[in-house]
């Protein structure tokens, strides 16, 4: 599709306004006395790719390009010792590329018509129009592509990690369609290999130096381990019929034991009877097996676990399971809370024995960032992982910002 609507010209007047080249500022004014430096720091990227112009890399570059410092806050100065120019020249900044200028301003004076949005930086090249980039806040770190959805093995793409964050972060990768063998990341020249797969909805936690936790893919979604109850609701009250809810049908693997937790109360002489249903091939014909859990819950709210063993089916046979709730005798009330299907009694598995490789994301860095696995390549661009970069201090500041600066 890219191909044919630059062969035919159709679109191209919006995909070069969406790919116009991006900037991204770095600067702290905070706690400046005259006399102190504010590093202010840009970066440009341009986010054109070959793809997009039929494969022609001339077309991908910005020509005659041109990065200036438009705008100083009042009360600050550019001092021309050891400085960058206000402006900087690039005859060619080629595609996916990335440009960066730094200038330290001095406070001169103290100014109440000092706005860090005052600061104010600008790219033109031939052809397109003027970016303006200005400051918001008086302080900012600069990022970009810390939250990517990966496409398709081979995947390649730039990622600015911010600044002041030290090892105080971890990457989440999270499968989204289907199972990927051997996952691995590469940043500039590291890498870090997953000796695993991953199954849809698994969340793999990648920690600075080697460690890694791997999040099982909850096999009941939340609102329906919820009973579909209201937010404001702390139990869903059930007190008339007889089947009161069911879970949709998820897949189980053969031959697995698994935990089957209901929690809640009963009333007025309920009584809970629940049932865990498989259904699979047997002998080459539809088969159903179920294991039932009579009267789990008292009078008082509790938790009540079973283990539940999967039953024997076919080898090759694809096998469901649903969970189906009763009010016993169509008698009292039935308080329930949430229950829960687990693969296991623990979700987070410790997993740092299958990894290969070192993760030292470097701070406020322009990383290449690669992906590829052990699968067969897709050339379809359906999302595939999702790759998230969590920075534990802008996590705190920001529930801290909600508490009204309180302790996290």
């Amino acid at each position: 599709l890219r191909w044919l609507g630059h062969r035919y010209q159709i679109g191209m007047p919006v995909v070069k306004q969406i790919l116009k080249p991006r900037l991204y500022l770095e600067y702290d004014f905070r706690n400046k006395a005259p006399g102190d430096y504010a590093t202010v720091s840009a970066t440009l990227f341009n986010p054109r790719n070959k793809s997009w112009f039929g494969g022609n890399e001339e077309q991908v570059a910005l020509k005659n390009v041109k990065l200036q410092l438009t705008g100083i806050p009042d009360g600050y100065i550019l001092s021309p010792e050891a400085n960058s120019p206000r402006v900087l020249h690039m005859e060619n900044l080629a595609g996916e590329a990335v440009l960066e200028a730094t200038w330290w301003l001095q406070k001169e004076k103290e100014s109440d018509s000092f706005s860090p949005k005052q600061l104010q930086v600008a790219v033109q090249a031939d052809g397109g129009e003027k970016t303006v980039q200005n400051a918001d806040g008086m302080q900012q770190s600069r990022s970009m592509n810390t939250e990517y959805t990966i496409s398709r093995t081979g995947e390649r793409w730039l990622m600015i990690s911010g600044g002041g964050r030290g090892s105080n972060f971890h990457l989440e990768l999270e499968s989204l369609r289907r199972t990927v063998s051997y996952p691995r990341l590469t940043f500039n020249e590291q890498e870090i290999l997953y000796r695993d797969s991953l199954a849809p909805g698994d969340k793999l936690l990648l920690y600075p130096g080697v460690k890694a936790t791997l999040l099982k893919r909850p096999l009941i979604p939340e609102n329906i381990a919820r009973f579909r109850r209201a937010d404001t609701d702390v139990e869903r009250v059930f007190e008339e019929g007889y089947h009161v809810f069911s879970s949709p049908a998820f897949r189980v693997n053969p031959n697995r034991e698994y935990i089957f937790t209901i929690t809640g109360f009963v009333s007025d002489n309920g009584i809970l009877n629940s049932f865990v249903e498989f259904t699979g091939k047997r002998d080459g014909k539809p088969h159903k097996e179920s294991v039932r859990y009579f009267n789990p819950l008292g009078k008082e709210l509790s938790t009540a676990r079973l283990t539940v063993q999967v039953p024997t089916f076919d080898a090759n046979s694809e096998i469901k399971a649903l969970v189906r709730f009763y009010r016993h005798n169509q008698t009292g009330k039935l308080h329930l809370r949430e229950f829960n299907v687990l693969d296991g009694e623990n979700r987070e598995l410790d997993v740092t024995d299958r990894l290969d490789g070192f993760l030292n994301l470097p701070a406020n860095a322009v990383l290449t960032v690669t992906y590829d696995d052990r699968d067969t390549p897709n050339f379809f661009q359906h999302p595939l992982l999702n790759l998230k970069l969590v920075d534990r201090n802008e996590v705190q500041q920001a529930a801290e910002q909600r508490k009204g600066g309180g302790d996290f």
